[in-house]
């Protein structure tokens, strides 16, 4: 028989279970492009049948890196077709184009054709299926639906199993490839023929999903120290609290007296709702001068990391705790869940909670100003020159070279100034990132007085931050014209539009004037990170004489990768890492230069940073 067109199919596992995120195979059911769907039991001649269908010209399934995964935990031979076939685009997942369509038409959070007023769009497999094909996928919930009970006919020859265990495997096939159809006529019929970024999504989910089959752990003694810490914290404040009355006899805040101390505090600058009322939120306790006040809102984040991030870090003490990550996101950014490790907490020691496997180092690289990188490219591509391309292409740092805009003088004399440790030179560059990493997002004014007092912990007023704008684009010119692009765009959309990236190609529908601005520099770092990122999985997993080979990445953030490693290679994988992160930005980003710096860890350290002995990368300490 010769190898099908299209090859759709849906594995039947034990359940997932903590640190078991690629289970047990039961039985797979499969269709070969127009024939009836079949089922072969495990222990069945089933991996002939994969083979041939691995070689397919499309692949099809619903979340289909879950699959995979089982797949070659169950068959370790099958994982090189399987890497062949993401590299050559012919691994399709309903999922991603559902999603991919979605973010194109601008209806990924809200759908106003989902039901009589619109909804927020759901992603399984049924809900796809109603919507699209028009038809119920029976079978999903209910206490005894056999989707959860096919560990028990792990040993039971197909010829003995119940109709309807038989039924539902066979179905969810049936219906996969339904919806694959559906989903191409759709995408027609809505002006989208293509999909030109849908190969590198799926490339991306595949590598994510492994990572999450991996695991992180955590070290038993930093969980514990942690803990007592907290519990410590949390325990005297609430005490001296409740000695002034601001907590009850059992145990709940009485909000009322924290509202009466923060209006002492303020007086007439009292912070009110927009309802008229009192806040009480940290930002205001904080800033209240009130050091019961200011310890109370010190200590909710005591209070956060016991109840959502204590217990998650003691599980990993005893096996690996399995993350989701969610390949796409409206920014085509990822993100992640149970635990988010994009979000981890950087003031109490949670980070440093968790720890490589032993044999294991931590290796990260990170882009130097990515996002500076790819809008330094857009404006090149929209405007064929860009000032701030210029900056990064000899060298210099773009912070410095606003900081220096902002004294006044060259950036040489800066940067004398700056590594002479200069007070006011690196107070500059400080409010240079604020300027850089804020107002190419589209922020007026009032908005960027908050963002740099939230996230740079700036003290400006709307007056300075009308100045500060005027020495943004005088540094960077073409920063008016990006802005004027994005305000014509969304005058002949009337009001929102549809931006669509130079290289990826991927569209983003419903765009605003902010939203609009961030999606051009941001999609790109996002594109080549997820490139990056699937391809230091395969060579860690595939190339023998690689110095990756035998590591496993575990984290992307935006801008940054972090992998175990093994300690005898360690230096080496993470220069590879490193490499390969430029290698692959600098393919969205072509006329810009692309760096990217790599470190070492004995556990993961936020602020770690590359650290040499003899010319050879070595672990970071705190206090090097």
């Amino acid at each position: 028989m010769g190898d099908p067109t299209r090859f759709v199919f849906d594995l039947e596992t034990w359940l997932i279970a903590p640190g078991r995120l690629a289970p047990r195979l039961v039985c797979a059911a499969f269709k070969e492009d127009d024939q009836e769907v079949q089922i072969l039991h495990r222990e069945d001649d089933w991996v002939p049948v994969f083979e041939r269908g691995l070689r397919a010209q499309e692949i099809v399934g619903h979340n289909i890196p879950f699959d995979l995964a089982v797949l070659i935990q169950a068959e370790p031979s099958l994982e090189p077709l399987i890497w062949k076939a993401y590299d050559e685009g012919r691994i399709k997942d309903t999922l991603i184009r559902a999603q991919l369509i979605a973010i194109a038409l601008g209806r990924f959070k809200f759908d106003p054709t989902i039901g009589e007023k619109g909804a927020r769009p759901r992603w399984s497999l049924g809900d796809l299926v109603a919507r699209f094909v028009g038809e119920k996928v029976e079978g999903k919930t209910g206490p005894d639906v056999w989707r959860l009970r096919y560990h028990e006919l792990d040993e039971v020859p197909l010829s003995q199993w119940p109709a309807e265990a038989l039924s539902y495997a066979k179905d969810d096939v049936q219906y996969t490839a339904r919806l694959w159809l559906k989903l191409a006529q759709y995408a027609q019929s809505v002006g989208l023929t293509e999909l030109p970024d849908e190969a590198n999504q799926n490339r991306a989910a595949w590598s994510l999903h492994l990572a999450s089959c991996w695991g992180i752990r955590t070290d038993k003694d930093a969980v514990d120290a942690l803990e007592t810490r907290l519990k410590a914290s949390v325990d005297e404040v609430r005490s001296q609290a409740s000695q002034l009355g601001l907590i009850r006899k059992n145990g709940t805040k009485d909000m009322g007296a924290i509202r009466r101390r923060v209006e002492e505090a303020y007086g007439e600058r009292t912070p009110k709702t927009a309802k008229g009322a009192t806040k009480t939120d940290t930002t205001t306790l904080l800033g209240s001068g009130d050091l019961m006040l200011v310890r109370l809102g010190e200590v909710s984040g005591d209070e956060k990391e016991l109840s959502a991030f204590i217990p998650t870090l003691k599980a990993g003490v005893d096996r690996p705790i399995n993350p989701r990550w969610n390949t796409l996101v409206e920014s085509g950014r990822v993100s992640c869940s149970k635990p988010n490790l994009t979000q981890q907490p950087r003031r109490s020691g949670v980070r440093e909670c968790y720890v490589p496997r032993e044999g294991f180092y931590y290796a990260a690289a990170d882009y130097s100003f990515a996002e500076l990188c790819t809008l330094a490219q857009v404006c090149v591509d929209w405007f064929g020159e860009s000032k701030l391309a210029d900056t990064i292409n000899d060298g210099k740092d773009p912070h410095k070279a606003t900081g220096a805009t902002l004294l006044g003088v060259d950036y040489h004399a800066f940067d004398a100034r700056y590594k002479t440790g200069s007070p006011a030179a690196k107070d500059a560059r400080q409010l240079a990132k604020a300027l850089n990493f804020g107002y190419p997002g589209g922020l007026g004014s009032l908005s960027f007085v908050d963002y740099a007092s939230a996230t740079y912990g700036l003290d400006i007023d709307e007056d300075q931050a009308r100045s500060l704008k005027r020495t943004f684009v005088e540094t960077y010119p073409e920063m008016s014209l990006y802005w004027r692009r994005i305000t014509r765009e969304l005058e002949r959309g009337g009001g929102s539009f549809t931006g669509t990236l130079e290289r990826s190609r991927r569209a983003r529908g419903g765009l605003g004037f902010t939203n609009g601005c961030n999606y051009y520099f941001q999609g790109p770092v996002a594109d080549g990170a997820k490139r990056a990122f699937y391809l230091v999985t395969q060579e860690s997993r595939t190339d023998v004489d690689s110095p990756l080979f035998g590591s496993h990445p575990l984290i992307l953030m935006h801008d940054e990768i972090i992998a175990e490693v093994p300690v005898d290679k360690a230096a080496d994988a993470a220069q590879r890492i490193a490499d390969i992160m430029v290698e692959a930005l600098s393919e969205v980003c072509p006329d810009v230069k692309i760096s990217a710096e790599p470190s070492l860890m004995r556990r993961w350290y936020k602020g770690a940073e590359p650290t040499y002995i003899d010319s050879r990368l070595v672990p970071w300490e705190p206090g090097d």
